[in-house]
Formats: C-alpha cells, sequence, structure tokens
C-alpha cells in the first residue's frame, strides 16, 4: 500500500493545475498524460510539487458520460481500494450475494436516492448529498472517515455510479488516514476503478482538505470564499 502511493515526479504551473479543464481522448484531444507532460514548464514551488497532476484529475460532465457503458460502471463487483474499504455503485449495493462473497459488514451511501436494502443484514450510514458543483461534500469528510476507521469490518462506500461521490469519500479517507497527497490517491483509486472522476467541486475540497488541517482549521468552503481559500492553499 505505501509503495503503490509513492510520491510522484515533477511539478506543474499552479494555475494550469487549479483551472484547466484535460479533455480525455475518447473525444480527439490530448490524453491526461500528454497534457502532465506538456505543462511540466515548472515553476519551481513546493505547492506546484504538492498539486502535480491535480489537472488530469478534473471531469466535465459534458464530455464524461459518453465516455462510459453499463459494463465499464458495473465492472463486474466493488473493487477493493483497502482491505477493509470497497468502492462501488447502487447497482452493487443491491446484489447481497456480491457484498457476503466481499465480507462487507458496513455499507456507506452516498446518495440521495438509493435506498438501504438489506438494513437487517448490514451497518449503514447515510450522506444524503447530490452530485454537483454547489454540494459541501467536505462537511460529511469526518463522519464517513470515522465509520471507515471505526466499523471493525469491511466497509462498501457507493453513490449511484460510484464514480463522483463515492468516489470522493474514499479519496477524503486516503488523503487524511495515509498522508497522501491528492494526486497520489487520485492515481491510486483510479487503478482500481478506472471509471472515477469526481466532480470540479469536489475536487478543490479535497484539494483543500489535502492542505489544511481541516479537523483545527474550519475549512472556506462558504458561499464566496472558495477560492480565497484555494489561493492560501496553494500559496
Amino acid at each position: 500500500m505505501d509503495a503503490a502511493l509513492g510520491r510522484l515526479p515533477g511539478t506543474v504551473p499552479l494555475v494550469q493545475i487549479a483551472f484547466f479543464n484535460a479533455l480525455p481522448p475518447c473525444k480527439g484531444h490530448a490524453s491526461p498524460q500528454e497534457v502532465r507532460g506538456a505543462a511540466r514548464v515548472g515553476v519551481g514551488s513546493g505547492a506546484s510539487s504538492r498539486l502535480s497532476g491535480f489537472h488530469s484529475c478534473v471531469r466535465d460532465p459534458s464530455w464524461q458520460a459518453p465516455c462510459l457503458t453499463t459494463r465499464s460502471l458495473l465492472q463486474g463487483g466493488p473493487v477493493e481500494i483497502l482491505p477493509y474499504l470497497y468502492l462501488g455503485s447502487c447497482s452493487h449495493s443491491s446484489d447481497l450475494q456480491g457484498l457476503q462473497a466481499c465480507g462487507i459488514t458496513a455499507v456507506l451511501n452516498v446518495s440521495a436516492s438509493c435506498p438501504n436494502h438489506f438494513e437487517g443484514l448490514f451497518l449503514y450510514k447515510s450522506i444524503p448529498v447530490e452530485d454537483n458543483q454547489m454540494v459541501d461534500i467536505s462537511a460529511w469528510f469526518q463522519e464517513a472517515i470515522d465509520l471507515v476507521k471505526n466499523s471493525g469490518g469491511r466497509v462498501l462506500v457507493h453513490c449511484q455510479a460510484g464514480i463522483s461521490r463515492s468516489a470522493t469519500i474514499c479519496l477524503a479517507y486516503l488523503i487524511q488516514s495515509r498522508r497522501v497527497r491528492l494526486d497520489e490517491a487520485f492515481d491510486f483509486v483510479k487503478q482500481r476503478r478506472g471509471v472515477i472522476s469526481p466532480n470540479f467541486s469536489f475536487m478543490g475540497q479535497l484539494l483543500l482538505l489535502s492542505c489544511w488541517d481541516y479537523r483545527r482549521v474550519p475549512l472556506p468552503l462558504a458561499q464566496g470564499k472558495f477560492l480565497h481559500g484555494l489561493f492560501l492553499c496553494l500559496f
């Protein structure tokens, strides 16, 4: 685990990292790897090193949907992020045989619409948020992290499709518990579930989580303060 989350080399200009929309090859654009390589013109700061590759993690909903298929969303079943942490979709959460095969003991439902199918069999916690740019999902980070830490078993984290909300929670857990950068956590999770793509706002909140001690200093995500907080975080 620690080796897989090793430090990534290279520096990237901060403005490009934070605000560049990296379009995927499925629409005929350069791959994130090509964009990342082209951007390595270096400002040499410690902040840019912390955030290398951030731009390649951000999605634009306008191009995401055509690239996905039902098969790619399901990917056979929930994926193991850590021996006690699984990531999946609403469909996975409704598959009792699949949950039992993975040894799931608790389910973290990161949606406002997916039902808790087996409340008599598993411990459930619901985070009723929508996948949109206005949601402050960071307000739920600590509760979600505590559930994973204290469940004593295996936790499935899911949302509707297992792409944005549940992936954000898994990334927050890795950032906080393993003390890794956002790009490191993102690459680690994406290797296991290739369709993850948190929305831009969620990525910004994860970025602040990785830069701020959010248990002591409130994340500046209130309306009108996000960019100010991001600026303070980066510089």
